[in-house]
């Protein structure tokens, strides 16, 4: 099992018991530490729905029928207040500090590789097109030489992974919608050069063999993608 299939099974099932995800798990500190923070998930996810039941109506609520102001019970407060901290919790697991998203990324474009290659192929428009506009974005035909578009799970969520093929090489790029940054960031991890830059609604991840790639194929693309279409 690679670092992928581990996220994937866990997020869809994150009380999976499986022999190989468990090994995985405990071989591999990254995901033990996703795994970890989806265990946080999970537990704020049960306390925020832990809701009291009232007992002295046979299991059955009645609305009171006083003509006063509405009085809301404490323990609704409380389970709201749950429910806006998880909310909360999942928006900072989702922009959590950029070191661990670069390591979340290179993790990922590891296990992209076959699909890292140079080549003169290219993806039709159409293609190109409808993998970024279930990211609600878009950008012209011709903007960038992609030889490869999908969806793909990153973190919990459905973003556009792209590969560009640059001067020295294929170049991965990555549409992370609703991820704001302040500015650029750059890093350098196993190989790789990446940079995550702020955009109109998120942020564009931008991993490469070369650390020139990054400029010339990142220009382009910043400029001419459209959101919100």
């Amino acid at each position: 099992m690679n670092c992928l299939e581990f996220r994937n099974k866990l997020g869809s099932d994150p009380s999976c018991q499986d022999q190989q995800l468990l090994a995985h798990r405990q071989a591999c500190p990254a995901c033990a530490d996703f795994a970890a923070r989806v265990e946080e998930f999970e537990r704020r996810l049960v306390l925020a729905l832990r809701v009291p039941l009232m007992d002295d109506h046979d299991g059955s609520y009645e609305v009171p029928q006083n003509k006063g102001p509405a009085q809301v019970p404490a323990w609704i407060g409380l389970a709201a207040s749950l429910a806006l901290g998880l909310g909360v919790g999942l928006l900072t697991w989702w922009s959590a500090p950029h070191g661990d998203i670069a390591q979340d990324l290179i993790v990922h474009v590891q296990h992209e590789q076959t699909f890292m290659v140079s080549t003169d192929e290219r993806v039709p428009y159409q293609r190109l097109d409808a993998v970024l506009r279930k990211a609600r974005t878009t950008m012209p035909a011709g903007t960038a030489k992609v030889s490869y578009a999908r969806t793909c799970v990153f973190r919990g969520r459905l973003v556009p992974h792209l590969v560009v093929q640059g001067e020295n090489g294929p170049v991965t790029v990555m549409i992370l919608r609703d991820l704001e940054v302040d500015g650029p960031t750059s890093f350098s991890e196993q190989g790789f050069f990446g940079t995550i830059l702020p955009a109109a609604a998120g942020s564009i991840a931008i991993i490469a063999g070369e650390e020139s790639d990054i400029e010339q194929v990142s220009g382009p693309i910043v400029e001419s993608l459209r959101w919100d279409i």
